[in-house]
């Protein structure tokens, strides 16, 4: 390695190396912020293009959360609805509500008991637009339009297409079940 015989190929761009971790840091720009990571992949061939992570509280990370951490996927997940809802034939331009949403099919539960006794996804910042299309929401990431969207299509469906997709992770409830919230991650 040190008299130089040794030669590595990646398929790594520099460049969009760059650009992810300079929109990690834009978006996530306070040391409070938790820590985050982008992959980027060729769809056509399975390169990937780039693959960074920031940890903005702990600059001294030595864990790769790229390729490394055991994480919830998080909105990363939404991605696996948005192509069930298309498989299904949803258009993205379909408009859902984007607005605080409660989910309690005994009605009997509260979003205002500690804990919650429904379940109430809310956006990350709690600011809702209103009707809005499904690809606005997924720029947004705004979890009330994919809770909604995640009921629409089946939670069922989303975890078939994301073992389709190659997700090899049990992902139903300690109960056996598939819950809506994992269209949120």
């Amino acid at each position: 390695v040190r008299s130089g015989g040794l030669k590595v190929y990646t398929t790594i761009d520099p460049r969009l190396q760059r650009f992810a971790l300079d929109a990690i840091k834009r978006t996530l720009p306070y040391s409070t912020d938790p820590a985050a990571a982008v992959v980027s992949i060729n769809p056509h061939n399975g390169a990937i293009r780039a693959m960074t992570e920031a940890s903005p509280g702990n600059p001294k990370n030595q864990v790769n959360f790229a390729s490394s951490a055991r994480r919830q996927p998080g909105s990363t997940f939404k991605t696996i609805v948005l192509t069930t809802a298309i498989a299904q034939g949803i258009s993205p331009s379909t408009t859902y509500l984007s607005a605080p949403f409660k989910y309690d099919p005994t009605d009997t539960g509260s979003c205002d008991d500690d804990p919650p006794t429904a379940w109430c996804p809310e956006t990350y910042d709690h600011s809702y637009v209103g009707p809005t299309s499904i690809e606005s929401a997924t720029l947004r990431s705004d979890n009330s339009v994919f809770a909604r969207l995640s009921l629409d299509v089946g939670p069922e469906n989303i975890a078939a297409m994301a073992h389709r997709l190659g997700v090899r992770t049990d992902l139903r409830s300690k109960e056996g079940a598939y819950v809506p919230s994992m269209g949120l991650g």
